[in-house]
């Protein structure tokens, strides 16, 4: 039993502008709020401009006021922002006889403070392991916070549970897919549009923003592609529920556990996808998926036809994708486990046990 209220900051980018990461971070602001047993306030990245050297500094000053003012502080951060509060974080928390947690986001930990004196990056790891708890995605992550000796735990990118499930399959010989992120190069937009050319009863509606070189002309003249805007906000998995399958050849170099997955899984959707950093460790090759080498696009061809000759696999799967959704990727799950980590060390619930490090588990 937790004996007191404890103070708790959560510090991050609340929704203002809609991104995955956002969305957890108002995710676990919204968990916490439904406990009697914490006193909450936020910490909101969201206007300041963080480019900037000024705003850097503005969210390191507003950070450290809550370390200062909490009992715990949940710290939402990738790369970049951790490499602004690692040590000045760390060193308050030295002082102050306290311990952040810090949720990094992104599948590229490997990357931090890659240009950094490697003595220097030593010292700075050496004084954050004693007093940041970190809670993070991917398998090379955790290797990577492991290498330098932290407390680390795996915490996977979740999505809320949703009534919404797929509508009844295409037949045999027919399939409809879905695409939806943003519409550039990296996120396999090219790959997708050669894989499908020329192939009978398939068809691909790509849903979000248009970066890059990109635009609508590219989808002219195509007779299995549209292009069909960006979705409202908490319409995708109402939208995904019409189509047999997403799929999503992603080569974007911080790909993590990719929330489109996690939402297509949420209704049902098995996933094409190119065997790609973290997309392995969440699409289960011919469990919930089918996955093909990096750029293989006669690998990413294969893959399409077989779900479309193969109305039974695809409904295999489909079970399959609820079932492991509801297993490990759901918002509640997740939202738990930190108020474990939460518990267990700060020695607040005296009958806290330590959470299992890994959250996906065979």
């Amino acid at each position: 039993m937790i004996q007191k209220k404890i103070k708790v900051s959560v510090c991050g980018a609340f929704p203002g502008k809609i991104g995955g990461t956002t969305i957890l971070v108002s995710q676990l602001h919204e968990h916490l709020l439904k406990s009697e047993n914490y006193i909450l306030t936020k910490c909101d990245y969201t206007e300041i401009q963080q480019n900037s050297k000024f705003g850097r500094l503005t969210i390191i000053w507003k950070t450290l006021k809550s370390v200062y003012k909490s009992d715990i502080v949940l710290i939402n951060v990738s790369k970049r922002g951790f490499e602004s509060l690692i040590l000045p974080v760390a060193l308050t928390c030295l002082i102050l006889k306290n311990k952040a947690i810090v949720r990094y986001f992104g599948g590229d930990a490997n990357e931090i403070h890659e240009n950094v004196f490697k003595p220097l990056l030593n010292f700075i790891h050496y004084v954050a392991n004693k007093r940041l708890v970190i809670a993070t995605e991917t398998i090379d992550n955790i290797k990577y916070f492991d290498k330098y000796k932290y407390t680390v735990y795996q915490l996977t990118n979740s999505r809320p549970k949703t009534s919404v499930r797929k509508f009844k399959d295409s037949e045999n010989g027919s399939l409809k897919l879905i695409f939806m992120a943003q519409l550039k190069e990296r996120k396999g937009v090219k790959d997708v549009m050669d894989a499908v050319s020329g192939l009978e009863n398939v068809t691909v509606d790509f849903y979000g923003p248009m970066e890059w070189d990109l635009d609508q002309s590219d989808f002219i003249d195509k007779s299995n592609i549209k292009y069909k805007g960006v979705t409202s906000l908490g319409s995708a998995q109402i939208v995904m529920a019409d189509y047999d399958a997403l799929i999503f050849p992603t080569t974007y170099e911080g790909e993590s556990h990719a929330g489109v997955v996690l939402e297509a899984f949420s209704v049902g959707l098995p996933v094409i996808a190119y065997s790609w950093k973290a997309i392995p460790e969440i699409v289960f090759h011919y469990e919930t998926g089918l996955l093909s080498a990096c750029g293989d696009i006669n690998g990413l061809r294969e893959n399409i036809k077989k779900l479309r000759d193969n109305v039974y696999l695809r409904l295999n799967m489909s079970q399959n994708c609820l079932r492991i959704f509801e297993q490990f990727f759901t918002a509640e799950a997740s939202c738990d486990r930190i108020v474990g980590i939460i518990n267990y060390e700060k020695g607040i619930a005296a009958d806290a046990k330590k959470p299992p490090k890994w959250q996906i588990t065979a």
